[in-house]
């Protein structure tokens, strides 16, 4: 079973659903949607992190250390 989401995001009906989401989201709020898979945030979490920081123009780093710290938690 798939606990990160890749089967779950992965049908036709979900690819649909996240689609019209993402339409939403850039349509009505303006917000620019990534997506980072489970491979990524497990072996790159810098990297992730640093996309964040690029389109948000650097949100509070104590905030995404604690987030950084928590999924190295989960995964380490």
């Amino acid at each position: 079973m798939d606990l990160y989401g890749k089967a779950y995001h992965s049908t036709p009906a979900q690819k649909e659903r996240d689609r019209k989401k993402e339409y939403v989201l850039k349509k009505h709020y303006k917000l620019k949607v990534n997506r980072f898979n489970i491979d990524q945030i497990k072996n790159r979490l810098n990297w992730c992190v640093g996309k964040v920081h690029e389109v948000t123009d650097g949100p509070r780093k104590s905030l995404w250390q604690q987030v950084g710290e928590v999924i190295s938690g989960l995964y380490g």
